[in-house]
């Protein structure tokens, strides 16, 4: 079951790979975000390993060869039920990138999860990820619904890990959860760079148990989306002056497909809709009016997504020789974005080549005078960022003994909103949250964090279901 080398993973980065370097010489142009400064150009890819799957009964050994310490992935782990993964004395390393040319499903197509389903020991090893080949997707997915353990290792990549289901342990001795630090001397839009800095995620869900010892959780997600901007999918937009008027549809919509812009969208492939809204920027040339006044426009707003009309209400129209206005997706269109799932999402764009386009702008009722409208734009925000270290379900179980864990006593946002822009900010919000019957047992617990003051809110929060046990 040993993985092959594969040569055409490098063909593949050199020829697919140049389109990032025009959004970066030109920042400000189509893409969401500015360039992040003052870091060093991405690198070609080495060589990788192909698809590793560890089937029942088997045993196979990642350890430093003769070609180095490090072990260079370039394809899904999968451990299966019954078979043995050992890392020792090693650096695993997984190899990711956004390929620049090809449907959605072919251009993601390098990106890798590791499922653990069996036995993982970590033994003075790393998991990690290459942050420094071009187009790079940083982030990895780590699940375990079965046994992972790890002795004097650190797991240093963006992402997620993953403990699920009542047969899932995950065991930290002597052991680190960091950022990676390729991550912080890349090239990237600035919402990327600023998802991508961080540790991973961690939740605990569906009866699984986590367990610290001696161990480190830091570097948690903390995102400043005033500096970084926030990471969610590229907007469509119309690009050119339409004039409203009553049954117009607007179905050229366009969103950029660079990498980059593809990196971003897909930054939370398993995430849901969470919010979203149309946009109209207008210029009133039928001068100022109020809501009194007859020279208002009132326009009814829906949006068609993948065969089905959204009526979302109306807009309308006043006081202003110019402006935006902002009306939000409702909960059957965010209900049936999310269960497309983001590959459709991307496919119904028809920008990428796959489908004509399935979404579009609808005004079917239009009242007062014509308007110009010089740009129409449908943004959708995902569901996926949290701040918060997650434990979830009944029998889902943490615990802690001479461990730390970085998290805050600073308040929650507001709303507990994960994007808001208003303080209190929620990346300054890092929490251990115990949820619908979780228990944390935790003993010699430490929180570097400095308390704020004594209206702090506290770092870890059950709900009325679950319980937290410090022992001292």
């Amino acid at each position: 079951m040993h993985g092959t080398w594969v040569a055409a993973v490098v063909l593949l980065v050199v020829a697919g790979s140049m389109g990032l370097l025009l959004p970066l010489a030109h920042p400000g142009a189509a893409s969401p975000a500015a360039a992040a400064p003052s870091h060093v150009a991405p690198d070609l890819a080495p060589p990788t390993h192909s698809d590793l799957i560890v089937g029942p009964g088997q045993l196979f050994v990642i350890q430093p060869t003769i070609s180095g310490p490090t072990y260079y992935q370039g394809g899904n782990i999968t451990v299966e039920h019954g078979g043995t993964l050992i890392v020792r004395n090693v650096t695993l390393s997984f190899v990711q990138f956004v390929s620049d040319s090809g449907t959605p499903q072919q251009r993601l197509s390098h990106i890798y999860r590791f499922i653990d389903s069996g036995t993982v020991d970590f033994y003075n090893a790393t998991l990690t990820t290459y942050a420094l080949v071009i187009n790079a997707y940083a982030k990895l997915n780590l699940t375990v619904t079965s046994d992972l353990s790890a002795w004097n290792s650190t797991f240093a990549f963006p992402g997620w890990i993953n403990v699920v289901g009542s047969q899932a342990v995950m065991t930290l001795n002597g052991s680190k959860v960091l950022p990676n630090p390729q991550v912080a001397g890349v090239i990237e839009p600035s919402a990327i760079y600023g998802d991508t800095l961080y540790a991973p995620s961690i939740s605990v869900t569906g009866g699984a148990t986590m367990d610290l010892f001696a161990s480190e959780l830091n570097g948690t997600y903390a995102d400043n989306q005033l500096a970084n901007g926030v990471p969610r999918p590229a907007p469509l937009s119309t690009l050119a002056t339409t004039t409203l008027t009553a049954g117009l549809n607007l179905s050229s919509l366009s969103t950029p497909t660079d990498s980059a812009n593809l990196t971003l969208d897909w930054s939370y492939p398993a995430a849901g809709a969470r919010s979203g809204y149309v946009s109209v920027t207008y210029t009133d040339t039928n001068g100022p009016g109020t809501a009194s006044v007859s020279n208002n426009t009132v326009a009814s707003v829906s949006v068609w997504f993948a065969g089905t009309e959204y009526a979302l209400g109306s807009l309308e129209f006043f006081n202003s020789t110019s402006g935006t206005q902002l009306i939000s997706f409702t909960p059957a269109l965010l209900t049936a974005i999310s269960h497309a799932g983001m590959l459709n999402y991307l496919n119904y764009t028809g920008d990428f080549g796959v489908l004509p386009s399935k979404i579009a702008i609808a005004f079917p009722t239009v009242t007062g005078p014509s308007l110009p409208m010089n740009v129409v734009q449908f943004q959708m925000n995902t569901t996926g960022v949290t701040y918060d270290m997650l434990v979830t379900g009944a029998g889902s179980t943490l615990s802690v003994a001479d461990s730390s864990i970085a998290l805050t006593w600073n308040l929650l946002a507001a709303n507990n909103d994960p994007y808001s822009l208003s303080a209190p900010f929620p990346w300054n919000s890092n929490k251990l949250l115990l949820e619908q019957g979780a228990n944390a047992y935790m003993a010699n617990l430490t929180v570097p964090s400095i308390i704020p003051g004594v209206f702090s809110s506290s770092a870890i929060l059950p709900d009325a279901l679950s319980h937290a046990y410090l022992y001292r």
